[in-house]
């Protein structure tokens, strides 16, 4: 065998055995977490196309309803309820990390002061924007139906019904898997409280 054909087989068994170490690293860079973002983006980000399931969520607040305002010495305090339940898991916009539900629950209004207790029941379509796995905001519009019982000090009551347009925009930040931070403000109601998904 001439040196030329001896060189030429050195040269391939060579180049076989760097090829073999090239391929593991490009296999390993393949399945890595850096490089399979999903095909749709960083997961939980707002580029996370993958498909979702979103949890349904207990919401309870408290704050102020400012519907009557704070006249007649009346300061306006709400306790509140909300279930939130997911219709369109992930959403309207194809390369957003969106999602779309409805939101329904009942308001408290005590007007502290003013010998006011109201009850409110709103529902409202929700649009929810997931900006990472820990942090989404979100903004919603719908209605709310509610009913004051005024006290007049003289043992008379009057029911005041009304009903009206809600709206509100606000975040959600992730605590646990289960837990919840939640503040949102907007009409007639601007509140904080802890929401539970299940």
């Amino acid at each position: 065998m001439s040196t030329v054909e001896m060189g030429e087989k050195k040269r391939k068994r060579c180049s076989a055995a760097m090829a073999l170490p090239l391929f593991a690293v490009a296999c390993l860079l393949a399945t890595s977490p850096a490089s399979a973002q999903d095909a749709g983006g960083a997961r939980g980000t707002l580029k996370d196309t993958s498909t979702h399931d979103r949890p349904m969520m207990l919401s309870l607040f408290t704050g102020l309803n400012y519907r009557r305002g704070f006249s007649n010495n009346d300061f306006p305090m709400v306790v509140a309820g909300r279930v939130y339940v997911p219709i369109v898991h992930d959403g309207f916009i194809p390369r957003a990390n969106d999602e779309f539900g409805i939101e329904f629950g009942a308001d408290m209004d005590v007007y502290i002061g003013g010998n006011v207790f109201g009850l409110g029941f709103p529902v409202a379509a929700m649009w929810d924007f997931h900006f990472s796995e820990f942090f989404d905001a979100y903004a919603k519009a719908g209605f709310i139906v509610g009913n004051d019982f005024i006290n007049r000090r003289n043992s008379n009551t009057a029911h005041d019904f009304w009903w009206g347009f809600h709206g509100a925009a606000g975040i959600r930040m992730r605590l646990t898997n289960w837990l919840y931070f939640r503040v949102e403000g907007g009409y007639p109601v601007v509140m904080a409280g802890l929401g539970f998904a299940f």
